[in-house]
């Protein structure tokens, strides 16, 4: 199973949510990957300092695009930006994740809560 955190261009929301959900996986066999609609210049230094404030070191990243939503079984968008169309056909689950732009350790702290509860519904079966 793979799930992808997608924002506009991978160099903000989608980082964070692929390292936190990494962090939590307790879910065998599962892919966790992020990308972007189109592929962004580098990664913002604001979220690079309120993740590293966390225990995540995300400097070495790479940004990527999205390549093959055929194979996506879940996906989570993440900001405005990011437009409807793309969801791909076979998705079991698709959601627009929480963001808060002014205020990214509160973005932070509500995507890892609602990445636990995903990861918890993955390991009961639910998708």
């Amino acid at each position: 199973m793979k799930l992808v955190f997608m924002d506009y261009d991978n160099t903000l929301f989608s980082q964070m949510a692929e390292a936190l959900a990494k962090k939590f996986n307790k879910v065998e066999n599962l892919q966790i990957e992020s990308c972007g609609l189109r592929e962004g210049k580098s990664l913002n230094k604001d979220m690079l300092k309120i993740m590293k404030d966390v225990g995540f070191d995300l400097k070495s990243n790479q940004i990527k695009i999205l390549q093959d939503l055929n194979k996506v079984d879940i996906l989570v968008t993440l900001g405005q930006n990011v437009d409807v169309m793309f969801i791909p056909k076979n998705a079991k689950l698709c959601w627009n994740a929480h963001i808060y732009e002014e205020d990214l350790e509160k973005t932070r702290d509500v995507i890892a809560r609602d990445i636990k509860k995903l990861l918890t519904d993955i390991k009961k079966g639910k998708y």
